[in-house]
């Protein structure tokens, strides 16, 4: 019986595996894409233009804070704060239905801080 040289490379598994590497990805990246922080912002009259690369502070409904979408305390929050430039542009997101209180006191902190740049996000 007469064998005949393997020189080939079949590469279809590989191809496969590829492919169904390929769509766990995708998958995952849409999931977490979709994955910010659920907040129902209020309503605002005024329309602004696109802010290029802000900090974004959140603010949910039960008075977390969050840095860039992760969670972190208030006093966390000031250091990470503290650190910045003053005219660093900074976007303001809160829910419609949290506690004024909790709103007030990151306002008066970036107000002592004198940031420049602060905008509040709102729907229409």
């Amino acid at each position: 019986m007469r064998r005949e040289r393997f020189d080939r490379i079949n590469i279809v598994p590989f191809v496969d595996i590829v492919l169904v590497l390929l769509v766990i990805v995708l998958a995952t990246a849409t999931f977490l894409k979709q994955g910010t922080i659920p907040i129902h912002l209020p309503e605002g009259n005024t329309t602004t233009q696109p802010i290029q690369d802000p900090i974004t502070l959140t603010i949910d409904a039960n008075g977390s804070y969050y840095y860039d979408d992760k969670p972190t305390t208030f006093d966390q929050l000031q250091s990470r704060l503290g650190t910045l430039d003053t005219n660093q542009t900074l976007l303001l997101r809160t829910d419609r239905e949290t506690p004024f209180g909790y709103f007030s006191r990151l306002i008066g902190y970036l107000k002592g801080r004198r940031f420049e740049r602060v905008s509040i996000a709102t729907q229409k």
